[in-house]
């Protein structure tokens, strides 16, 4: 059970992130179905220190459609950190090229895996060197 939570856990970061370089590297035809995996009560600390609510989530990708045309998302390193009841802690290194650039990030992801959906409740990324 705990390794089908896990890997319920596990795609859904693989899949928020192919949504992610679809609006932000292309367009914005992708917005409802990312949104739709972050719970009401979603909160995130942007690499900045930054807090955003799920409603200011949704405001950064709509401002930001097709910003980083080009860009491609790496993900490795997935580690589980935590499963309790429903809820399972994976930490993983995103990595981002764009333009000849690279940029990285160790994140943490808090979601809930149940049979009709895996939710995000919570994000926090670090810029990594």
């Amino acid at each position: 059970m705990q390794d089908t939570l896990i890997a319920k856990a596990r795609q859904s970061v693989i899949d928020v992130h192919v949504l992610i370089q679809q609006v932000l590297g292309k367009d914005g035809v992708a917005i409802p179905e990312l949104m739709s995996r972050f719970a009401p009560e979603f909160t995130m600390v942007t690499p900045k220190g930054m807090e955003l609510t799920r409603p200011q989530t949704e405001v950064f990708f709509n401002a930001n459609i097709g910003a980083r045309a080009g860009l491609d998302i790496v993900l490795e390193d997935f580690r589980t950190v935590a499963v309790d009841g429903q809820t399972v802690t994976l930490r993983y290194t995103e990595i981002q090229h764009l333009n000849g650039q690279r940029g990285a990030r160790l994140s943490v992801a808090v979601l809930r895996v149940t049979e009709a959906a895996t939710l995000w409740l919570y994000l926090q990324e670090t810029a990594l060197p």
